[in-house]
């Protein structure tokens, strides 16, 4: 692979991404029933308490993911020419960097302990603390996969370091390995990744550095890091607060419930616009093309956030009794709660790769530091009810912020608040179909069934008529949808 990508005509561009969703749904499908299947039994194995240890484990590989590539992995997929020369120099500044910020949290881990106050959590980040670099490496090579839109390779390496990874955790926690087995995981995943992605991108790089070759690139991705600097608090401000605060059980809790919805923000909202942040920013200087493919990604993406969600919704109870157990019951309602935090989540993370895409990350970084002041202050005026006073205050922060932003998109790219609707109407009605079914199975046969039953029931139903529901409204949809799955894979 080489590392910049050709010149792409707009047909190409869109047949190419076309593939890239293909292939990146096939992931998603994948990894999102890997994903469930094995949090339900590492949790079913650990329990609640070796989660909050992992919670505050998950914060530091996060900050990896965050910052540890400095932002440059997105501008290598934003700028439109880039020579090798500049990504030798990104490569090796990672690594420093990387380096440093590896160090820094292994010296840090006896006072993140005493800060907490947890049992047994020193030594779990001093160990953590190493895959800075290896994420930092990784970050790069996808950044160079995604250029060049080569998402079925990348999607390849990704199941296939997922799945090994998830075996040898569940293995490990199988014989007594506790907060290990997650930990030993999270290094499998990232190592192999890393390691398939070098072969794979037929690029070797050179450890050299030149200031000169990062001045046109510099201030995107210094804005890139800004928002990934919000975005880390975020998304793990809850975590921290209800850790110090609540507690290890607690933080268990919530990391579980905030883990399921989360799933479907990172493994399809994310890994879908990875795949339309290459095709948006191709498009940056052509609007009319800009608003089509933004219209197309809202509309397709709604489609499935929002019954997935609202199903999630009304099977919770269900869901938990049923694989998790009753040490786990105390997750029912700030799950519930956060299912509607996943859906302005998932908003959100459209409006934000269109903003870095249309080269507005300026506006990005205000939103995102807005979001974390939301986050922040909400959840402090809410700590006083638990769990499930957390769990509201992040739903209405995100409400807010997506809100915001989707304000704000709309006016950068030209687009009325009208139009936007149209696009929503249709799955957002679907899913008020989806609940008023749930309603009616909920007082006709709760009562006399098991909890599984009810939930397969509950689940079947809702797809059926949900799909009934669309087609009648748009009988285009599953034509559009036969033409993407019958385009043929490269």
């Amino acid at each position: 692979m080489t590392s910049s990508s050709a010149t792409y005509t707009v047909s190409e561009i869109r047949n190419k991404s076309i593939k890239g969703i293909k292939w990146v749904g096939l992931a998603e499908v994948m990894i999102r029933l890997g994903q469930v299947i094995s949090t339900i039994i590492l949790a079913k194995l650990l329990g609640p308490n070796t989660f909050g240890i992992f919670g505050i484990c998950l914060i530091l590989y996060r900050l990896a993911h965050a910052i540890a590539d400095f932002g440059f992995g997105a501008a290598i997929i934003q700028k439109k020419d880039i020579e090798k020369r500049q990504i030798d120099t990104i490569f090796s500044l990672c690594l420093i960097f990387s380096t440093i910020l590896c160090l820094t949290a292994y010296f840090l881990a006896d006072y993140v302990q005493h800060f907490f106050s947890f049992k047994d959590l020193t030594e779990p980040i001093k160990i953590l603390s190493f895959i800075f670099v290896i994420v930092a490496s990784s970050i790069i090579l996808r950044s160079l996969f995604i250029r060049n839109l080569n998402f079925d390779k990348l999607t390849i390496i990704e199941v296939l370091s997922f799945f090994l990874s998830s075996i040898i955790a569940i293995f490990l926690a199988y014989k007594g390995f506790g907060i290990w087995s997650l930990i030993i995981g999270l290094y499998i995943e990232n190592i192999l990744l890393t390691i398939l992605l070098f072969i794979y991108a037929n690029w070797i790089p050179h450890l050299r550095i030149s200031f000169t070759c990062l001045k046109e690139i510099l201030p995107f991705a210094f804005n890139v890091i800004l928002a990934r600097l919000a975005y880390f608090f975020n998304s793990n401000i809850g975590n921290f607060l209800v850790g110090k605060f609540l507690g290890q059980h607690y933080l268990g809790i919530y990391l579980v419930a905030y883990s399921l919805i989360d799933m479907p923000v990172q493994r399809i909202s994310k890994n879908v616009t990875k795949v339309t942040f290459s095709t948006l920013s191709k498009f940056q200087d052509d609007l009319m093309e800009f608003k089509k493919t933004y219209k197309a990604i809202n509309y397709y993406l709604s489609l499935i956030i929002f019954p997935l969600f609202i199903g999630l919704f009304i099977v919770a109870p269900e869901f938990i009794r049923t694989f998790y157990g009753h040490q786990w019951e105390e997750m029912i309602v700030p799950l519930r709660i956060l299912c509607f935090a996943g859906i302005f989540r998932s908003l959100l993370v459209i409006s934000s790769t269109t903003l870095f895409a249309i080269n507005k990350p300026e506006v990005e970084v205000k939103i995102a530091f807005f979001q974390g002041f939301l986050l922040c202050t909400l959840i402090i005026l809410f700590l006083h009810s638990g769990i499930i006073g957390v769990s509201l205050a992040v739903t209405a922060a995100y409400l807010l912020g997506s809100s915001t932003s989707l304000i704000l998109t709309l006016s950068t790219i030209r687009m009325r608040l009208r139009e936007y609707i149209k696009l929503i109407l249709n799955p957002f009605v679907g899913s008020g179909f989806i609940i008023s079914i749930w309603l009616v199975n909920f007082f006709t046969l709760k009562n006399v069934m098991s909890d599984l039953i009810f939930m397969i029931i509950n689940i079947i139903i809702s797809a059926i008529l949900f799909t009934i529901y669309v087609f009648i409204t748009d009988r285009s949809v599953f034509s559009r949808f036969r033409k993407i799955l019958l385009t043929s894979y490269e």
